[in-house]
């Protein structure tokens, strides 16, 4: 009963109270914009697709104006096998704000982009006297005209939604909803020693968090989400919350996100099988190159940042190779990706986890610090057995009286605790 349970909360709960994900990012160019009455600007929007094929036709967009009309655009054009790219030149009609917004709705999700724009009044020139008086006019009839009725457009305000509201609407997506429940799951069950469930959270995450919504929102994207709208936490509760759910588990319990949820890992997971084939392991690095190579995951993740605030887009999306399994979705370069990733998980076991993903060196970062730590205590003996045969991620170092858990790169799989012939490591609070 208790196994059937486990299943129900880990399935189902996550399908009833499911609500659409977004499946694009929309951007509109410039995102600052001021001028007078009278003035034209062009800007230019940007639809991509992010993970999830988006089923609504392009031309569907939606475009709202206020104190501003269109004097021209141009068609959606394809700008690569992911990005739509429209112009539109609009002049500003009225003093104030003006506010150009873009949405798209489907049921997979869509996205919403406004830009707001200052409008001031139009500088008027002061009329010259003639300076020789002119004949005498002629009267003319003034024709009776048909007053011009202006298209009306929808008034848009900027939103009165409170923090409550947005908390709300975003906790029931269903990626979030997921993500909350596998990984208050896994705490529990790290807690009370049962590594074997893992498996089960492993496979419900590679399955619902990775090919039913295509990876959509990851915690990757939200990372990048995050830093690309800095300032607007309400209006982009989603990516915090995607985020921000493994943060706070890595500040209190350690990186459980990495260990028991990410779909990536997961993958990696089901390709290792190291009892299997002992020499294949021989590909392994040796303690001092992977001691370099740990290193790189934290060099990708500087550059991850730096190239996101410098472009201004998620442009991992367009390299990630587990949105490319995720998806079946196999463009040529992370495809690539993918196949190295894989096979090298065939030998070395978790590469993407322990040298390259960036994420887990963001989340390894607050690890390091979190309250609850993995220790090895007193009744150790130094049978080498964790850190040679029990860790597939390397991140317990031998010692001269015992091993040493290096809590940054320890994902919390808790294979060590359970497995520990001495009853010799604990994940207990830090002291």
């Amino acid at each position: 009963m208790r196994f059937l349970a486990i299943i129900v909360f880990t399935f189902l709960i996550p399908l009833v109270t499911a609500q659409p994900v977004l499946a694009c990012n929309i951007t509109i160019t410039p995102t600052t914009v001021s001028g007078k009455v009278g003035d034209t600007i062009t800007f230019t929007i940007n639809v991509q697709k992010t993970h999830q094929n988006c089923i609504t036709p392009i031309d569907e967009t939606e475009i709202k104006l206020k104190n501003m009309e269109i004097v021209s655009q141009t068609l959606w054009q394809k700008v690569s096998s992911e990005v739509d790219r429209k112009q539109i030149t609009v002049k500003l009609t009225k003093t104030g704000e003006g506010l150009i917004e873009v949405i798209r709705e489907c049921s997979k999700g869509g996205d919403y982009e406004t830009v707001k724009v200052t409008i001031a009044e139009a500088v008027t020139q002061s009329p010259t006297l003639p300076q020789t008086p002119s004949p005498s006019p002629v009267a003319i009839p003034t024709p009776t005209t048909t007053p011009i009725l202006e298209t009306p457009t929808a008034e848009v305000t900027e939103s009165d939604i409170s923090w409550a509201e947005a908390f709300t609407y975003s906790i029931k997506q269903p990626n979030i909803i997921a993500v909350l429940a596998f990984t208050v799951i896994g705490t529990i069950f790290l807690m009370r020693r049962y590594r074997r469930f893992r498996y089960l959270i492993l496979l419900a995450s590679m399955l619902y968090l990775g090919f039913a919504l295509g990876g959509c929102l990851c915690a990757l994207g939200a990372l990048q989400n995050v830093i690309l709208r800095v300032g607007e936490i309400k209006y982009r509760f989603a990516s915090y919350l995607i985020l921000g759910i493994p943060v706070i588990t890595a500040i209190i319990f350690g990186r459980v996100f990495c260990g028991w949820v990410c779909p990536m890992g997961a993958v990696q997971h089901f390709v290792f099988k190291k009892e299997t084939n002992k020499k294949v392991r021989n590909f392994e690095p040796n303690s001092r190159i992977h001691n370099i190579l740990r290193y790189g995951k934290y060099l990708f993740l500087a550059i991850l940042i730096v190239t996101v605030v410098i472009t201004k887009t998620n442009w991992f999306s367009s390299i990630d190779p587990f949105k490319a399994l995720f998806n079946l979705d196999f463009a040529i370069i992370p495809t690539i990706i993918l196949g190295v990733v894989l096979i090298a998980s065939l030998a070395i076991g978790f590469p993407w986890c322990k040298y390259i993903c960036p994420l887990g060196a963001f989340f390894a970062i607050f690890s390091r610090y979190s309250l609850f730590k993995v220790k090895i205590n007193e009744k150790c003996t130094n049978c080498k057995a964790c850190h040679t045969t029990f860790c597939d991620y390397k991140s317990i170092k031998p010692g001269e009286l015992k091993p040493e858990v290096i809590q940054m790169e320890c994902v919390r799989c808790g294979e060590c605790i359970s497995r520990c012939p001495y009853n010799a490591i604990n994940f207990t609070i830090r002291s």
